[in-house]
């Protein structure tokens, strides 16, 4: 069976869609992603959806992040797994990061590799207009009016130690697959899978440098910080 991990805006959403089929399965659950808050010490997710009903679409529940865990590690103990999607981050450097590291380690693994700055304006760019125009949009329901916006300096640093502390987590794990960005579309995933599924949606290409008002500043200072070459008096 196979599951996906990863990182946000690499395409791991079209991903788990075509995983699921191929695990003959018509649905697949997302687990620890990255909408979550600290209460008494203690990392617990919003809401979200923890599966899909044909009848009353997704079922929103406020789930703490302990009962996941046992859920999932049942699951495993029993062979009874069922296909999933995470998101590691908010684990790094926390009581859970090895507990993850153990769910998954053994997992026939997928995941996606995207070049650091491209995700991250495309992080970036979502996050600041409040993902009112999403990568992928169900067909028919096209917004072809899109703002432009500029993006701190600030945020790049912060972006950055989040991306290189994850990437040293997902680094540690054994891959069945690593795709790279380009690889995640309709044609290379039937390919891969042998299966086709259900096209509710597609891709708008979004060039994201063209909706950077402050691009350049963007792309000096995130090629600085990223590779280690910081003189603070140019950025």
């Amino acid at each position: 069976m196979y599951h996906v991990i990863g990182r946000p805006r690499t395409g791991t959403t079209i991903l788990s869609e075509y995983a699921a089929v191929a695990n003959k399965q018509k649905w697949y659950l997302e687990f620890f992603l990255d909408t979550y808050k600290i209460e008494n010490g203690k990392i617990v997710e919003h809401e979200h959806p923890i599966g899909w009903n044909a009848k009353n679409g997704f079922k929103r529940l406020p789930y703490q992040v302990e009962q996941k865990f046992e859920y999932l590690e049942n699951l495993k103990q029993q062979g009874k797994m069922i296909p999933f999607k995470i998101f590691p981050y908010i684990f790094i450097g926390s009581e859970y990061e090895d507990r993850l590291y153990d769910l998954v380690k053994d997992f026939k693994l997928l995941t996606i590799m995207r070049d650091p700055l491209d995700t991250f304006l495309s992080y970036s760019y979502q996050d600041i207009t409040g993902w009112q125009t999403p990568h992928r949009t169900i067909k028919n329901n096209v917004d072809t009016s899109i703002d432009k916006c500029y993006i701190s300096i600030d945020s790049i640093k912060l972006y950055i130690n989040r991306f290189k502390r994850e990437e040293e987590f997902l680094s540690r794990l054994n891959y069945h697959h690593i795709f790279n960005y380009d690889d995640i579309n309709d044609k290379h995933l039937q390919d891969f899978f042998g299966v086709k599924i259900k096209e509710w949606n597609f891709p708008m290409n979004i060039d994201y440098r063209s909706l950077i008002k402050n691009i350049d500043a963007v792309e000096f200072a995130f090629e600085e910080l990223y590779h280690g070459q910081v003189d603070s008096n140019r950025i």
